[in-house]
């Protein structure tokens, strides 16, 4: 079921956290004043909630959120911008400076100020002629026809290099590819041009497949030094061409500059693939990508092995600096409640908890913490899932240990390697270096407390 979101709004909570600040203060800090309340006076034990008070957490993490229909009281509306193109739906969002948020929807793109929501710019990208068919579009040849351009991903990049900042952003069109546009002017930069000549395949190439894609420290091509990277996870699709489509890696970090993989080389390349023999029937979709610590995650959802048919939520990991994806591994995020398992991750975010949580948490006030939220049921039938959500926190350093643990146990001979979806799965043996993991490890939270559970089979 497809919803069309018919505008966007800003939100004041009023309600009794008192959060009477919304449009001074940042978003991080609403986040974690939010859970310094709920997390010291009625979330000890449970974070399951529910109606208004889950609209209310997407509120706050957003600021700028998603209006689908009728709100609760629980909140005020402030400021509305009407979607100026009502065919077509807001999808993604880049929030700029302290003033400014970069909207993206299908074919339009616009500059926002936030304390008013008026549009200072606005740019069409789309539709265009375009053809996922042909190789070279240019090609006499290739019949084309106009395409919609659905934005896949949306970063603000400071480039150190050029002394400004850019706006990278990626469509479906030919081929899944990207371009930088000025930040101000949302016209494309002199070096980028509007057709398709020069362009690689980055990102899905059409409207239902995912991507994610986030900015982060990685390697420079000769390992010396550290650049801005440009992390992407990409669903497999099969609109065009599949020789094509077989260029488009899993999971990979970019060059920043002109989006071409970090490394490549005649054996590895900074990438990884899912094996051709199951890109049509191992799924994944990609939810949410940060950075923390040395290393970059990705959440994912995903069946648990080749031959299920369920499926679950993953982390995926990889060392920031590592050009070849040596270190690539997954483990199996689980959120529970009630003794019910919720296994689709449905968003997620990264933050420093406020006072109260890292106390509850027992850990600083500087350590990250990932919150996510869950819902039940089969990605493939959204109409019939559970209608519950629950939210789940996982301190980043129980989850840095519980990669840390199994990989140890890979290095000493235990489990197995892989994951069997992307590399064959072997026995583990002791050695210097292991190309996969597949960490089946879980991160169980309950209302009863977090526990870990280890196993050592490496491989369901």
């Amino acid at each position: 079921m497809k919803v069309k979101v018919t505008s966007i709004t800003f939100y004041l909570v009023i309600g009794q956290a008192e959060l009477n600040k919304a449009e001074t203060t940042k978003t991080s800090d609403l986040f974690n004043e939010y859970f310094d309340f709920f997390a010291g006076n009625q979330l000890k034990s449970s974070l399951k909630m529910d109606g208004a008070m889950r609209k209310c957490m997407t509120v706050l993490i957003l600021i700028i959120v998603y209006n689908n229909g009728p709100f609760t009281s629980a909140a005020s509306i402030i400021k509305e911008l009407k979607n100026p193109q009502e065919k077509y739906g807001f999808t993604n969002m880049a929030k700029y400076e302290s003033d400014t948020v970069i909207l993206g929807g299908t074919n339009h793109l616009y500059r926002i100020m936030m304390d008013s929501l008026n549009i200072t710019e606005r740019e069409d990208i789309g539709p265009r002629q375009d053809n996922p068919n042909c190789y070279d579009l240019e090609n006499t040849q290739c019949t084309k026809q106009p395409y919609d351009s659905y934005i896949k991903a949306l970063l603000i990049f400071k480039n150190k290099q050029q002394q400004q900042d850019e706006l990278i952003i990626c469509t479906s069109l030919f081929q899944g590819s990207c371009v930088k546009r000025n930040i101000s002017t949302l016209e494309l930069l002199p070096s980028w041009s509007d057709m398709p000549k020069h362009r690689q395949p980055v990102v899905a190439n059409n409207r239902s497949a995912t991507t994610v894609a986030f900015l982060a420290p990685g390697p420079t091509s000769d390992g010396s030094s550290q650049m801005t990277a440009m992390y992407v996870g990409a669903s497999w699709t099969n609109t065009g061409l599949r020789a094509i489509r077989s260029t488009v890696p899993a999971f990979s970090s970019r060059n920043a500059f002109n989006f071409s993989l970090t490394f490549e080389d005649v054996a590895t390349k900074s990438q990884t693939m899912v094996d051709e023999i199951n890109r049509d029937s191992f799924p994944i979709r990609y939810i949410y990508g940060f950075a923390s610590g040395n290393f970059s995650y990705i959440g994912t959802i995903q069946k648990p092995n080749v031959g299920a048919e369920d499926y679950v939520s993953k982390l995926i990991r990889v060392c920031l600096f590592d050009r070849n994806f040596y270190s690539y591994a997954e483990t199996k995020l689980e959120c529970e409640y009630n003794g019910k398992s919720y296994n689709l991750l449905q968003t997620a975010h990264v933050s420093k908890p406020g006072k109260h949580l890292a106390a509850a948490l027992g850990m600083s006030k500087d350590e990250d913490v990932l919150f996510g939220m869950f819902g039940h049921g089969n990605p493939n039938d959204p109409i019939n899932n559970n209608k519950e959500s629950v939210m789940c926190i996982y301190p980043m350093r129980e989850i840095k240990q519980v990669f840390t643990r199994n990989i140890k146990k890979c290095f000493e001979g235990i489990g197995r390697t892989g994951p069997e979806h992307i590399s064959a799965s072997r026995n583990c043996h002791k050695t210097v270096r292991v190309h996969f993991f597949f960490i089946n490890a879980l991160l169980k939270h309950g209302k009863n407390g977090d526990r870990l559970e280890i196993k050592k089979n490496l491989v369901a």
